[in-house]
């Protein structure tokens, strides 16, 4: 039982390392901070999906610790995946920046 814990907790960790990441990251480049982290909603949301990322890792039946981290890390690209392959809700794809010229032809 203790073993399971400590994957759930590795998932949850390998879920709130990206987001670490990310601050880690605009404060690298001198950036302020965006918006979303002072805000209760985004952390209730992220903290929810943290949980998923633990809970991912009792469905897949992980016995690693290194392998549960990293499924938690990858959290968001698995449920994103999950959504985009579901017939019932595509997702449109994802439009090309104004400043990006569009392909030809």
């Amino acid at each position: 039982m203790i073993h399971f814990v400590i994957l759930f907790g590795l998932g949850v960790t390998g879920s709130f390392a990206v987001e670490l990441l990310k601050i880690v990251y605009s404060y690298e480049r001198g950036r302020p901070l965006p918006a979303r982290y002072s805000q209760k909603g985004f952390w209730i949301a992220r903290t929810f999906l943290a949980m998923i990322g633990g809970i991912l890792v009792l469905i897949y039946g992980v016995q690693n610790e290194y392998l549960a981290f990293q499924i938690g890390a990858g959290t968001q690209g698995i449920i994103e995946s999950i959504v985009n392959k579901s017939p019932e809700n595509p997702l449109p794809p994802n439009p090309a920046p104004a400043n990006v010229p569009a392909p030809n032809p």
